[in-house]
């Protein structure tokens, strides 16, 4: 790492407290995905933060701003029971070693990064949840009520000759109550253990994708190349965002804003407190697209330099996407 590691450290803690500024945030993500330095280093500070959680050092903002960093993504909100055990151990008493606690704020840190680990959690879940299905449906039903004793006299009267009386229907209605108790749960460990199956699945082929680089392509200022054809963008379908970088005319202006316009004209999508950047030959913005609002048509891209909350056209750019 650099000298700039006290102040990356830095961004990475307010990343993670979800207290990081917007355009702070956007650029800090683009360098995740770029350093896998950066990305280690991540891992690092959530870590000390799961211990801080542990040992109840952080303030209440930060505890709500880890939590939420803590569930942002879909295959945590799958178990939540985790988070749960997570909230209860930060405010039990704190009766463990230092030692026991440090390695125990290690394996929380470390267990939401690794996804071969996340995988193997959502397993255990699924066993957790068949176990519970078993047990379940060998539970016995509710026993019949036993003969209520009677005390005897002194003289024991002749034995009744009568039918065993029949259950009351107040004991037939809790005996349906509890059957219907027994099926509901039965239903809902049913859905539980499926949703954890599908994580399961989800997880694995998370961990066999490979990472995808971010294709780039470079737009000049005006409607048509000079040989009079579009500029031609091909997305792959195994992306989920594309890095578009526009060539600026004027670079006098503190933020810039990119809208992207479909064919009617209409703006589909845009981006705001975009920072000029330069390169060897020229000042571009880059702007990181969405893939999914990139389908097979003519776009035209619009920015505006941003002075003073106030908005002035600089340039378009038209190109068209075609299939991979």
């Amino acid at each position: 790492m650099t000298d700039l590691e006290p102040e990356i450290e830095q961004s990475l803690r307010r990343y993670v407290l979800g207290s990081l500024e917007e355009d702070s945030r956007l650029q800090l993500e683009e360098k995740l995905v770029q350093d896998p330095d950066t990305f280690e280093l991540l891992g690092v500070i959530e870590d000390e933060l799961t211990e801080e959680y542990l040992d109840g050092t952080l303030t209440d903002d930060e505890k709500q701003g880890f939590e939420r960093h803590s569930l942002s993504s879909p295959h945590r909100r799958g178990v939540p029971e985790f988070f749960s055990a997570l909230r209860a151990r930060a405010s039990a008493p704190a009766h463990a070693e230092p030692e026991e606690r440090r390695e125990a704020a290690r394996w929380f840190g470390s267990l939401w990064g690794q996804p071969v680990w996340l995988g193997a959690a959502a397993a255990l879940l699924v066993a957790s949840l068949a176990a519970n299905i078993w047990l379940a449906l060998r539970a016995p039903s509710p026993a019949e009520p036993g003969p209520v004793p009677v005390a005897l006299s002194e003289e024991p009267s002749p034995p009744s000759l009568a039918a065993p009386a029949e259950p009351s229907s107040t004991r037939l209605a809790e005996l349906a109550e509890a059957n219907r108790e027994l099926e509901a749960r039965l239903a809902s460990e049913r859905q539980q253990l499926a949703e954890a199956q599908a994580l399961v699945g989800e997880l694995e082929r998370a961990s066999a994708r490979p990472a995808t680089a971010i294709p780039t392509f470079a737009l000049a200022a005006g409607l048509l190349r000079s040989g009079g054809s579009l500029t031609r963008v091909e997305v792959p379908p195994d992306v989920e965002v594309v890095r578009l970088l526009l060539d600026l005319p004027d670079d006098g202006y503190s933020f810039y804003r990119a809208a992207l316009l479909d064919v009617e004209g209409d703006e589909i999508w845009s981006q705001s407190k975009l920072s000029a950047e330069s390169t060897e030959e020229q000042v571009v913005v880059a702007v990181l697209v969405p893939a999914a609002v990139l389908i097979h048509d003519d776009y035209q891209m619009k920015v505006s330099g941003v002075e003073s909350g106030e908005l002035e056209a600089l340039a378009s750019y038209t190109f068209r996407v075609l299939p991979d």
